[in-house]
């Protein structure tokens, strides 16, 4: 009775040793390289056994991965899909097969959001939407410069609320990326248009400032 307990433990020990573990690497942003390290002191080599991508397709091979010390390495770099990924390696230690996995999802961004984030950046948002908003009545009501730059401002607020939410979205779900691009060049050309426009402003401010000085000073009517 003693021996089959022991050897029924020691076969519940190999299999774990044999089965080893999957380990999340998180996510990774679409087209990066995602640099894969195992590391065994008693082993001569570590293969990439299949990749399972996203769309459920497993390509099986044997990916030899580089060996420096008793690290093993391998950039693994076919990162195109959106979406989850699945690694399976094996390797030898002390003559017993071992099997290891990564997982990984790829996103537009490099990262997911979770509930928390997510509501946090959007209060933030909001709350720069609703000055925008406030900033575009005021200007609204005013005249001259004051007029020009607080709706330039607005707009810009306005424009950055929209467009931040649409990366949000973009970095949770993979979606809009024609949409981000377009936005993006219409972002710049405003945020240099109202760049020059505060320039305007902040030397008109000069320009009244020493009109106002010269007049403490007598120097003119």
């Amino acid at each position: 009775m003693k021996n089959i307990l022991l050897t029924l433990i020691l076969g519940i020990l190999l299999i774990g040793i044999a089965s080893g573990e999957i380990q999340s690497l998180g996510t990774a942003k679409q087209g990066d390289c995602i640099t894969l390290k195992q590391s065994y002191s008693n082993s001569s080599y570590s293969n990439i056994s299949a990749v399972t991508f996203p769309n459920k397709t497993t390509i099986s091979n044997e990916w030899r991965m580089t060996k420096n010390g008793i690290m093993f390495n391998y950039s693994f770099c076919n990162t195109h899909d959106l979406g989850e990924y699945q690694i399976d390696g094996h390797t030898s230690v002390d003559g017993i097969d071992t099997n290891w996995g990564y997982d990984f999802e790829v996103t537009t961004t490099g990262y997911k959001l979770d509930t928390s984030k997510s509501i946090i950046i959007f209060i933030g948002l909001g709350i720069m939407l609703l000055i925008g908003i406030l900033l575009f009545i005021f200007g609204i009501y005013t005249k001259g410069i004051i007029k020009v730059f607080s709706i330039g401002l607005a707009v810009l607020l306005i424009a950055f609320s929209f467009g931040y939410t649409i990366n949000i979205l973009n970095a949770g779900i993979g979606e809009y990326t024609g949409l981000i691009g377009s936005f993006n060049g219409l972002y710049f050309l405003i945020t240099v248009l109202l760049s020059v426009g505060g320039i305007g402003l902040i030397l008109f401010l000069i320009y009244v400032a020493f009109q106002y000085f010269n007049k403490l000073r007598g120097f003119r009517d």
